[in-house]
């Protein structure tokens, strides 16, 4: 444990680890105290490699998926030696953490029985996972080096307009301009007063009729009965 917190303050003090609380957002993203955002979903895979032990790592921050008799994974550890995979991180169980003052992302297995400390460290440049130690058994300890730790202003999370929305908007654009203009030019051109002002005035006041009489016309077609007279 000793051994782990001298190696994050050493790298601290060397580089662009994360200080502070970062709330959860999803399994791959966090926000912190002043609304920044760490976001990892663009960290398709990442691997790191364990010389000493013989092990591959194998991470998708944002994905879950399948690999020897594993199922749903996101972490895993390869065992060159007895080429076995061991599940060492699972979606439903990441949590943001503030160990010793430095942000890490906290992985457990779906057994619980593994589980990953990443520490993130905000760097300029292309994306790397290091293995650091298991200082204690079967608890994994790495270093993801990467811009995608550091904290960013969100992106906006409105999409683009519907054809709906544009249409509606088009219409009421439309029909404003109408409105306007037909005023000006029955005020300036033809000198119209009062509610002879209004554009279209005859056709405006003669339409709730003739939608009353469209509708009566409907309804009477499909309540009409045919007769016939017999031969």
């Amino acid at each position: 444990m000793w051994t782990l917190i001298i190696q994050l303050l050493v790298a601290s003090l060397a580089s662009g680890l994360i200080e502070g609380k970062c709330t959860f957002r999803s399994p791959c993203s966090c926000t912190m105290d002043n609304g920044k955002v760490v976001d990892l979903s663009k960290i398709d895979k990442i691997a790191a490699y364990d010389a000493i032990n013989k092990n591959n790592y194998i991470w998708k921050p944002c994905q879950t998926f399948d690999i020897g008799a594993l199922k749903g994974v996101t972490f895993v550890q390869y065992a060159v030696n007895t080429k076995i995979y061991y599940d060492i991180g699972s979606d439903p169980y990441v949590e943001f953490i503030d160990q010793s003052g430095i942000l890490q992302l906290h992985i457990n297995s779906q057994q619980k029985d593994r589980n990953s400390f990443v520490i993130l460290n905000c760097v300029n440049g292309t994306s790397n996972l290091h293995y650091l130690n298991e200082a204690i058994p079967k608890t994994y300890n790495f270093q993801l080096d990467s811009p995608y730790c550091c904290p960013a202003v969100p992106e906006s999370s409105g999409g683009s307009l519907s054809i709906g929305s544009i249409l509606t908007i088009v219409f009421f654009v439309l029909l404003f301009l109408y409105i306007v203009i037909g005023i000006i030019i029955q005020v300036k051109v033809r000198h119209a007063e009062g509610s002879d002002r209004i554009p279209n005035k005859v056709f405006w006041s003669a339409l709730p009729g003739l939608i009353k009489d469209g509708f009566m016309f409907t309804i009477s077609c499909f309540s009409r009965k045919t007769v016939y007279n017999k031969i």
